[in-house]
């Protein structure tokens, strides 16, 4: 009896860490990434930033890649919207994809911070970065 209330209990109000969502398909990953590129090829700045912030919901790691490639190409504050999107996102490619952007941002000083300030560090990282 009371395993089954603890069950009831955790599925009415879950717990960081202890009910995750299921991980998105690579088909959701890749149809998300798809609409990333359309919305970003046809839209003003704000609809591009829009369009990330809408696709990052899916953190997969094509939709990541596809930010990734915006936050060198892009206007500085598409870049920074990316930095933020990435530094929420809770998969490790995220991470990997702001190391790389350092390189080819460093004389863009906003950018710079958002990059900065959105890399995990060990009291920020949560249980998917440290793996």
């Amino acid at each position: 009896m009371t395993a089954l209330l603890m069950t009831a209990v955790l599925a009415l109000s879950p717990v960081e860490g202890l009910m995750q969502e299921a991980a998105p398909t690579d088909k959701e990953g890749e149809a998300a990434a798809h609409k990333l590129r359309e919305d970003a090829a046809k839209g003003s700045i704000d609809a591009k930033i829009a369009a990330l912030q809408e696709a990052i919901k899916v953190e997969h790691e094509a939709v990541i890649k596809v930010i990734g490639q915006m936050m060198l190409t892009e206007a500085d504050p598409v870049r920074i919207a990316g930095a933020v999107a990435l530094g929420q996102a809770d998969h490790p490619a995220s991470a990997e994809t702001l190391i790389a952007a350092i390189g080819p941002n460093l004389r863009r000083e906003d950018v710079m911070a958002a990059i900065c300030s959105s890399c995990p560090t060990p009291s920020r990282r949560s249980v998917s970065w440290a793996a």
